[in-house]
């Protein structure tokens, strides 16, 4: 639970990071406020990366230390060389290391199918250290823990699964950081069994996996083949001492098989390797072979870290704070100063500054969908130890390490410049250096303007594996930018002219009485204005609306968060004024939109869409709330079973993670009261399905109609059939009577099956069942989604106890499609229905909102064009022998906005 939680931490963090910009931008304000945000970049050129983190934390006015404004900055930059490293292989003749002759020998007979075995490399005494050097340096992506597949492959990634298909190399999907042998779907059976144990020839070290007269499920063969691992070369003589560790493949034994197959190595991030999917023929051509592969480019080192801060104001000073201990940097493989004790950062202090994706040099998608994928991603990574470590510890506690350093240089006090320089330690190609600045500003509140660039540079070199050859290179840097400007549109002469969205940071209170915007309106369009204090505590404030003729319209009353709307009457430059209540201050960010009015029905618009995680990406489900569309504005109630298929982002002991995305990209105004997700586990022959009021249904095989008769006479059954995109499209005032001839209700349950779609109007079909006194009685409205759906509706409650011909008619309110239509008379199957819990919802533009959707409150998070919302579900593992769908529950309503 604990290493879930660190997960879970990270993808916060993730998530907070989507929304960061390289450069930020604050008004000043007139006295102490928490800040609180952070801002990141990162570069790389191809052989080393470099990346930049700052942690803003608090704005401070004139203490008595400085007499004059300050802004506390934790500042952390990250570098790392092993970008560039790239393998080569060879083929020879069979190379075989017996199991005979192996030491510490372990022999796993009978493992079983699809299993995954964790093996922690033994330390004996009679092996000084061993360590498997894997597209990584000295102290990073150095492993001493392995995961073995029962189907053929190694893996260090902690995410590995047995994965019993093969996929190409290489390839994003896990589990990366791959050796494959023979990976294909293969069982360790009684008469078959995994071996390992160290070998050591020529005074160098070596760690073997055999996998022996395994079983191929498909084709029944038997095979036999090796893994062999080389010890890193940190003790081997100087033309390898610094490359990565080699790797043999050898097949004694194997012969061609009926279905494919993959061989080969993958970096961390699955973004190269060597090797491949073949077909299965082709592995009785590796029979008596010996693969290798080793480094064939050169490796790149760190040589020295640089902090520089740079002010284009004059009347600025810096100050590298000195903790109470005397340390003024920290680091990671920085050269330390030996007459210092070591001491790690008890205090996690630059846990905010470190934790973003650029600033440790990974792909954000990566980290979303594979959470703990950084602790051997292709950036900044760390110690051999450290892979088996809990993330949150490695994050805030050994990636951060505290050192005393030796300060190479380091230039504080100075006006408008600042800088600090440490050196790694030899051969890294991963290293960090943090500190705590003050940034002075020696001006006053309501002039000038500072604006602070902060650079991190690495400097590195080329190391030539043939010739030990040292070969400068250029520094690679990156920087971020702070601006902190005078708070100057305090009347409507000098007021910011803004455009709709978002506007943050602002700041109001103090000598900052107003803050004056002006905009520019057509006639006829409504301005809706949002504003919310950020800062804590929060400043108070009223909002006022002017016409172009600077008459008062509209207003609100003090409150820490205001909205207004009102329609222009007039065209022009609308004014907006913020004004201050009491003596409050602080931070706040304003909305504006300028939209024609709400329309509540007519069709014709579009829907918020949900979008599902499919192991790689959200792919794009279906629209929800259809029924909004003609609720005046009332909340309404959607239950709907993903279609697409829903993947777990990360998986640990009993529990799983999903994820969702909600968007809108229409011309909708969305509000959302509660969101919730339900995992149904159910047998594969068993389907599931949800009705309108919320009952998870399940049925086995729907039977179609006799006859499917429309109004025109002609008996249309044929596209109605099977579920295959082959459609009966109706129209406005067409129906289709359903002839499912005899039926017995009793003691079953009775479903009607439907899989529709429909054109951009929505508009509803009308289900209606002939009752014993020839009558239609209407027992459902559906309204068809944007793409095909399936929607279920249960009969049973409308059907006498006994024998009786069923018909059903469909009357259609518009131009729909259904590609299928069927009678399922099964019992309800026993199925297990758990209710995830939502740990995380984040906003595009307000952020983390996860409160606003957990209950019905009328509490609404909205969605206006092109915002969208990631969710984050937990809830158990899904059980190996089940299947399983998910149904959604949204509460709330939308409006379309006419343009």
């Amino acid at each position: 639970m604990k290493k879930l939680a660190a997960i879970i931490l990270i993808f916060i963090l993730v998530l907070q990071m989507a929304s960061i910009v390289y450069a930020w931008e604050v008004e000043r304000p007139s006295n102490d406020i928490n800040i609180k945000e952070r801002t990141e970049n990162a570069s790389t050129n191809g052989e080393a990366s470099v990346g930049i983190g700052v942690a803003i934390k608090d704005y401070n006015e004139a203490p008595n230390d400085y007499s004059a404004d300050f802004v506390s900055l934790n500042v952390s930059m990250t570098a790392n060389s092993r970008i560039g490293i790239t393998y080569d292989c060879s083929w020879d003749n069979l190379w075989w290391v017996s199991e005979d002759d192996l030491w510490h020998r372990n022999d796993m007979v009978g493992v079983g199918d699809d299993v995954i075995i964790p093996i922690d490399i033994p330390q004996p005494p009679d092996i000084y250290y061993f360590a498997f050097r894997f597209y990584g340096g000295y102290g990073s992506a150095e492993y001493q823990r392995l995961y073995v597949s029962s189907n053929g492959f190694i893996s260090f990634d902690n995410r590995s699964q047995p994965s019993p298909a093969p996929s190409d190399i290489p390839s994003t999907s896990k589990p990366n950081a791959l050796i494959a042998a023979v990976w294909s779907d293969l069982n360790v059976d009684s008469s078959s069994s995994i071996i390992t144990g160290f070998w050591i020839f020529s005074s160098c070290e070596y760690y073997v996996i055999i996998w022996k007269n395994v079983l191929h499920k498909a084709s029944g063969n038997r095979l036999t083949f090796e893994i062999i691992l080389e010890n890193a070369p940190q003790y081997y003589p100087a033309d390898r001492r610094y490359s990565q560790s080699r790797i043999w493949i050898s097949y004694k034994d194997v012969s061609s098989i009926n279905a494919e197959f993959t061989y080969g190595i993958e970096d961390q991030q699955g973004a190269k390797g060597i090797g491949g999917l073949c077909s299965g023929s082709s592995l009785e051509y590796f029979k008596g072979y010996t693969v290798e592969f080793y480094q064939s480019s050169n490796s790149y080192f760190l040589k020295r870290l640089t902090l520089t801060f740079q002010d284009t104001n004059p009347n600025t000073q810096f100050e590298i704070r000195e903790e109470d201990n005397g340390y003024f940097l920290r680091g990671y493989n920085i050269r330390p100063n030996w007459n210092q004790p070591w001491e790690p950062d008890y205090t996690y202090k630059f846990t905010k500054a470190l934790a973003g994706t650029a600033t440790l040099l990974i792909d954000a998608w990566s980290l979303v969908a594979n959470p703990p994928a950084w602790v051997v991603a292709g950036g900044f990574i760390v110690d051999t130890i450290l892979v088996t470590l809990d993330l949150a510890d490695i994050l805030a506690y050994n990636q951060i390490s505290g050192r005393s350093i030796d300060v190479f240089d380091m230039n504080d006090g100075l006006w408008q410049k600042a800088n600090a320089t440490a050196l790694t330690y030899d051969y890294v190609v991963d290293a960090s250096l943090s500190l705590v600045v003050h940034w002075i500003l020696k001006t006053s509140n309501s002039v000038g303007t500072h604006s602070l660039t902060i650079t991190a540079t690495a400097e590195y070199y080329e190391y030539s594996m043939l010739t030990g050859e040292i070969i400068p290179k250029d520094p690679i840097s990156t920087s971020v930018n702070l601006k902190i400007g005078p708070d100057d549109n305090d009347n409507p002469d000098s007021a910011d002219e803004i455009s709709t969205g978002w506007h943050y940071r602002l700041y109001i209170g103090g000598y900052d009485a107003n803050d004056y915007y002006k905009i520019y309106v057509t006639r006829g369009y409504v301005i809706y204005v949002y504003a919310t204090g950020t800062s804590s505590p929060k400043p108070v404030f009223y909002l006022d609306l002017y016409d172009p003729n600077g008459e008062w319209r509209t207003g609100t009353s003090y409150a820490c968060s205001n909205t207004l709307s009102f329609t222009a009457d007039s065209t022009g430059y609308w004014l907006i004024r913020v004004h201050i209540y009491d003596d409050t201050s602080g931070f706040y960010s304003l909305y504006v939109s300028l939209h024609y009015p709400y329309s509540s029905g007519g069709g014709g618009g579009g829907c918020p869409y949900v979008y599902a995680w499919n192991g790689s990406q959200y792919v794009i489900d279906n629209n929800l709330l259809p029924a909004s569309e003609g609720s005046n504005g009332a909340d309404v109630n959607d239950y709907y079973r993903l279609e697409q298929k829903l993947v777990p982002m990360y998986e640990e002991g009993f529990l799983s993670l999903y994820s969702l995305q909600i968007r809108e990209f229409e011309h909708e105004h969305t509000y959302l009261d509660t969101i919730k997700l339900f995992a149904v586990d159910h047998d594969p022959n068993i389907k599931v399905g949800v009705t309108l009021d919320g009952q998870i249904l399940t049925y086995e095989d729907p039977v179609p109609p006799i006859s499917a008769v429309n109004s025109r006479g002609e008996n249309v059954l044929t596209p109605l059939y099977l579920a295959d995109n082959n459609y009966y499209q109706g129209f406005e005032g067409d129906y289709l009577i359903l002839d499912f001839g005899e039926i017995n209700p009793k003691n079953v349950d009775v479903k009607l099956i439907l899989r529709t779609d429909r054109p951009p109007l929505k508009m509803s079909i009308h289900i209606q069942i002939l009752d014993s006194s020839g009558q239609w009685k209407e027992i459902a409205t559906i309204i068809p989604r944007t793409y095909w759906a399936t929607d279920i509706i249960n009969l049973s409650n409308y059907l006498p106890n006994s024998k009786t011909e069923l018909k059903i008619r469909l009357y259609f309110t518009a131009s729909h499609k259904i590609d299928f239509i069927g009678l399922d008379i099964s019992k309800q199957a026993d199925i297990k229905i758990y209710k995830a819990q939502l740990i995380l919802a984040k906003h595009s533009s307000e952020g983390l909102i996860t409160s606003k959707l957990l209950k019905n409150d009328n509490i609404y998070t909205e969605l206006k064009p092109e915002e969208q919302i990631t969710l984050l579900f937990i809830t158990y593992k899904k059980p190996s022998l089940k299947e399983r769908a998910f149904v959604i529950y949204v509460e709330g309503h939308y409006y379309t906005i006419k343009s």
